[in-house]
């Protein structure tokens, strides 16, 4: 049974690809195999329905190709090509992966190692576009629409993450005020992220009369993690950083007003159907046309609440472009575990 032989990997220490492999492992029934001791804690703290095993990165190869046929994961088809190839000769067999997006953004990512690929997940309509305007859609075998199965998870799991809200959101905030959650993307290869030139204007305007939630980018520390201890020792009293928090859907619940940049949460936001601000904004950017577009931070605590009535259905229609209906969880392993037992059958790899 392919399901049996298939399995999910996070290789490396990237937080950030958690959130998007963890949900759908849990959905799939097929375990998460991680090579770093943190992400195995953090797996087993916020995703407590998947079975997590922790294989150090030195001998995840030889562990998983003898056992496995078939792993999901973040990272390209070809970068694996490299990392299991003496696994792959000494077992006479090669592994099939499967490629998971980690996010849906409007970041202009290279995309040259997609056609490696034999089979591709993709959210929504707006991502194979994508593909169709980089000239990848056609070199990929199979391309699968899986929707947004992150929400199919949280909601799945709901009670639980409220608890979690709970016991280690809630008494940080005042329950007296609305809640802000601003969510910066990280400079990977560019002047991308507002944190380090925003925040502290954010924060001084804003928690007068809001809770503030600045959920940080797991690679924020990678470039700057002075800058970043700097930042939490001076506002850390009146603003509550995440810094390895996995699980996004239970704040952007629990939000009442969305500030960000070019973070892909802030399509993740779209489906709350709630007010969002965007820094730095691009009018040419599909997710900063529904919201506030914020020229001048010195009106930032004016804008907050401003009317948003007229990006309502903006919002509704961007989301509907951006992710699909989600397939429920029986057809979502049906269509994943059929096209993988057919590519395999191929030897399309």
């Amino acid at each position: 049974m392919i399901k049996k032989r298939t399995c999910a990997l996070i290789f490396g220490d990237n937080i950030a690809y958690l959130d998007h492999i963890a949900p759908l492992a849990a959905l799939l029934d097929i375990p998460l195999i991680v090579t770093e001791n943190e992400l195995f804690e953090l797996a087993n703290r916020y995703y407590p329905d998947l079975v997590i095993l922790h294989y150090d990165w030195i001998e995840v190869t030889k562990r998983l190709v003898p056992e496995y046929d078939v792993i999901i994961t973040n990272l390209p088809a070809f970068f694996l090509r490299k990392l299991f190839r003496v696994a792959e000769m000494m077992a006479g067999k090669k592994i099939l992966s499967i490629w998971v997006p980690h996010g849906n953004s409007d970041k202009n990512f290279p995309f040259e190692g997609l056609p490696h690929e034999t089979i591709a997940l993709i959210y929504g309509e707006q991502m194979e576009q994508i593909f169709k305007n980089r000239g990848v859609y056609e070199q990929i075998p199979h391309v699968l629409t899986v929707g947004n199965y992150r929400l199919t998870y949280y909601e799945r799991m709901k009670t639980f993450y409220n608890k979690m809200l709970a016991s280690e959101i809630l008494p940080h905030l005042s329950s007296e005020k609305k809640t802000i959650l601003y969510a910066p993307t990280w400079n990977d290869g560019g002047d991308t992220s507002t944190l380090f030139v925003t925040a502290p204007s954010l924060i001084d305007k804003l928690t007068p009369k809001y809770n503030l939630i600045i959920k940080l980018h797991p690679n924020t520390s990678i470039l700057d993690m002075n800058g970043l201890q700097a930042l939490m020792r001076e506002y850390g009293d009146s603003v509550l950083f995440l810094e390895q928090y996995p699980p996004i859907y239970p704040l952007l619940d629990l939000a009442d007003f969305y500030i960000g940049d070019i973070s892909s949460i802030g399509y993740d936001f779209l489906q709350f159907d709630k007010p969002m601000l965007f820094l730095h904004p691009d009018p040419n950017l599909p997710l900063h046309q529904v919201g506030i577009q914020v020229d001048d931070l010195n009106e930032i605590d004016q804008l907050v609440e401003k009317e948003q009535m007229e990006f309502s259905e903006k919002r509704k229609a961007l989301y509907q472009e951006a992710f699909a209906k989600a397939p429920t969880r029986d057809k979502l392993q049906e269509m994943i575990f059929n096209t993988s037992e057919k590519a395999l059958d191929a030897r399309v790899i």
